[in-house]
Protein backbone atom coordinates (compact mmCIF):
# COMPACT_ATOMS: atom_id res chain seq x y z
CA UNK A 1 0.00 0.00 0.00
CA UNK A 2 1.30 3.45 -0.92
CA UNK A 3 2.01 5.98 1.81
CA UNK A 4 0.83 9.59 1.60
CA UNK A 5 3.14 12.35 2.80
CA UNK A 6 1.81 15.85 3.57
CA UNK A 7 4.23 18.53 2.38
CA UNK A 8 4.00 22.15 3.56
CA UNK A 9 5.34 24.52 0.92
CA UNK A 10 5.89 28.28 0.63
CA UNK A 11 6.35 30.95 -2.00
CA UNK A 12 9.88 31.73 -0.78
CA UNK A 13 11.75 28.53 -1.68
CA UNK A 14 11.25 25.36 -3.70
CA UNK A 15 10.55 22.23 -1.63
CA UNK A 16 11.54 18.70 -2.69
CA UNK A 17 8.15 17.00 -2.48
CA UNK A 18 9.27 13.64 -3.88
CA UNK A 19 11.97 12.76 -1.36
CA UNK A 20 9.77 10.49 0.76
CA UNK A 21 7.51 9.17 -2.01
CA UNK A 22 9.65 7.38 -4.57
CA UNK A 23 10.01 7.64 -8.32
CA UNK A 24 6.32 7.86 -9.21
CA UNK A 25 3.00 8.71 -7.66
CA UNK A 26 0.35 11.39 -7.32
CA UNK A 27 0.47 15.03 -6.19
CA UNK A 28 -2.74 16.55 -4.83
CA UNK A 29 -3.14 20.23 -4.00
CA UNK A 30 -5.05 20.02 -0.71
CA UNK A 31 -4.28 23.60 0.32
CA UNK A 32 -5.96 26.90 -0.46
CA UNK A 33 -3.32 28.24 -2.90
CA UNK A 34 -2.38 27.53 -6.50
CA UNK A 35 1.09 25.97 -6.72
CA UNK A 36 3.70 25.27 -9.37
CA UNK A 37 5.81 22.14 -9.55
CA UNK A 38 8.69 21.02 -11.73
CA UNK A 39 11.12 18.18 -12.18
CA UNK A 40 14.74 19.28 -11.93
CA UNK A 41 18.17 17.70 -11.49
CA UNK A 42 18.89 20.00 -8.53
CA UNK A 43 17.10 22.49 -6.29
CA UNK A 44 15.86 25.41 -8.44
CA UNK A 45 16.95 28.92 -7.52
CA UNK A 46 14.44 30.96 -5.50
CA UNK A 47 14.17 33.36 -8.45
CA UNK A 48 12.82 30.53 -10.68
CA UNK A 49 9.05 30.93 -10.74
CA UNK A 50 8.01 28.90 -13.80
CA UNK A 51 6.59 25.38 -13.65
CA UNK A 52 3.46 23.31 -14.14
CA UNK A 53 0.46 24.85 -12.39
CA UNK A 54 -1.62 22.82 -9.95
CA UNK A 55 -4.95 24.39 -8.99
CA UNK A 56 -6.60 23.97 -5.58
CA UNK A 57 -8.16 20.49 -5.42
CA UNK A 58 -6.35 19.28 -8.55
CA UNK A 59 -4.23 16.10 -8.69
CA UNK A 60 -1.61 14.89 -11.18
CA UNK A 61 0.53 11.80 -11.71
CA UNK A 62 4.30 12.17 -11.66
CA UNK A 63 7.19 10.01 -12.81
CA UNK A 64 10.72 11.13 -11.98
CA UNK A 65 13.18 10.66 -14.81
CA UNK A 66 15.95 12.91 -13.47
CA UNK A 67 16.44 14.53 -10.09
CA UNK A 68 13.32 15.26 -8.02
CA UNK A 69 9.97 17.04 -8.04
CA UNK A 70 10.02 20.50 -6.48
CA UNK A 71 7.04 22.74 -5.65
CA UNK A 72 6.20 26.21 -4.32
CA UNK A 73 3.12 28.39 -4.04
CA UNK A 74 2.54 31.05 -6.68
CA UNK A 75 1.21 33.75 -4.36
CA UNK A 76 2.72 34.76 -1.04
CA UNK A 77 1.86 32.42 1.79
CA UNK A 78 1.94 28.70 2.35
CA UNK A 79 0.34 25.68 0.74
CA UNK A 80 -0.25 22.00 1.41
CA UNK A 81 0.36 19.13 -1.00
CA UNK A 82 -0.46 15.48 -0.42
CA UNK A 83 2.13 13.31 -2.19
CA UNK A 84 1.37 9.60 -2.60
CA UNK A 85 4.04 7.27 -3.92
CA UNK A 86 3.20 4.22 -6.00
Amino acid sequence: MAATVIENISSVVWTDISAASGLSGFISNSGAQEVVYMEAASLPLPSQKEGHKLQVGESVNYVITVGAIYARTIARGSGVLAVTGE
